[in-house]
């Protein structure tokens, strides 16, 4: 199966890609993609024997693999993608309706989740409260058992989860984690898989394709930089419609969002610079507040090799609570 086309494709975007192409036919005959393959839908397999669960799916690189492996498995998973309010990437929908019409047995399912984060541009806090985001929604429709794309080649922070926690814990099933970008191009290749037009847009070659990624436009994941840079060469109408549809209702002060960004439960503890990022204020202001908010009882921290994570509490308990598989896995 091709590269999925697009419009937004440019002439240089598919000269490179031939040659990308080239490169991931040759490394597709390898035959230890099967035997990868093989243990990943072992894992799965495995994973499915120990309760209900589902694999979750955004029409990338690694998704697509995954949705193909649990496809293949001999297992009853339903396949499910999150799609955000705004900002979703507009050809992923191509992507899948490829993907369903080579395999149409697997059980499908879509589900719109609103986008918590603010999109660039827009200076707003992010949404906060209980069953908006993308995980509480799968959750509370699927339960937390999930299967992901997660590969440990991505980040350190991967890395490091995948040589305490290996491949799955009793909620989440990472059955590629240890392949590498070429290995997820190769077998996407090999079996004939369609593949995100995202991937070829490396305008011309200035971008490094294993930098891409699938995920909602906008945001302020990543390299910040260079996703800004690529998103407005590639998806400038998409940040322009979802921006045209108007901010959302923010919290009303920066104590109430750092309150509800950490009223999860007292065992989701969070450093301050995850916390200013999701609140959307400069680190030295949510450090103000936190510090205010555990002199008054109602945040409390913890120090460990230097680093601080907060979390609020009704009162203060000598030690915070175990944190479950799921909160430590990322």
């Amino acid at each position: 199966m091709p590269l999925i086309d697009s419009p937004r494709l440019t002439d240089a975007d598919r000269q490179v890609w031939a040659r990308y192409e080239h490169y991931d036919t040759a490394l597709a005959q390898d035959p230890h993609l099967d035997r990868l393959a093989d243990r990943a839908r072992k894992e799965i397999r495995q994973f499915a024997a120990a309760g209900p669960c589902f694999a979750a799916i955004s029409w990338g690189r690694d998704s697509t693999v995954v949705a193909f492996l649990v496809a293949t498995a001999d297992v009853d998973i339903p396949l499910v993608w999150a799609v955000a309010d705004r900002g979703e990437n507009p050809d992923s929908p191509a992507v899948r309706d490829a993907f369903l019409d080579a395999f149409p047995h697997v059980s499908y399912h879509e589900v719109l989740y609103v986008r918590r984060s603010p999109l660039r541009g827009e200076s707003h806090p992010p949404l906060t409260g209980p069953g908006v985001g993308m995980s509480e929604t799968l959750a509370a429709r699927y339960g937390s058992r999930r299967i992901t794309g997660v590969r440990a080649a991505e980040s350190g922070q991967r890395r490091i989860s995948a040589a305490v926690h290996g491949l799955a814990t009793d909620v989440s099933c990472r059955p590629i984690l240890r392949w590498s970008h070429q290995q997820v191009f190769a077998a996407l290749t090999r079996w004939d898989l369609p593949i995100h037009p995202a991937y070829a847009m490396t305008c011309g070659g200035a971008f490094e394709r294993d930098s891409l990624q699938v995920h909602s436009i906008g945001g302020r994941s990543g390299d910040p930089q260079q996703r800004a840079r690529w998103e407005q060469a590639y998806y400038p109408d998409v940040i322009a419609a979802a921006l045209e549809a108007g901010p959302r209702t923010p919290m009303t002060s920066l104590e109430d969002r750092v309150l509800a960004v950490l009223a999860t439960s007292a065992s989701r503890r969070r450093w301050a610079s995850v916390v200013a990022a999701d609140v959307g204020a400069p680190l030295a202001e949510v450090q103000a507040v936190l510090d205010r908010l555990e002199r008054e009882g109602r945040v409390l921290s913890r120090s460990r090799a230097g680093q601080t994570r907060y979390w609020r509490t009704a009162s203060a308990p000598s030690e915070p609570a175990s944190e479950p598989a799921a909160e430590r896995l990322f």
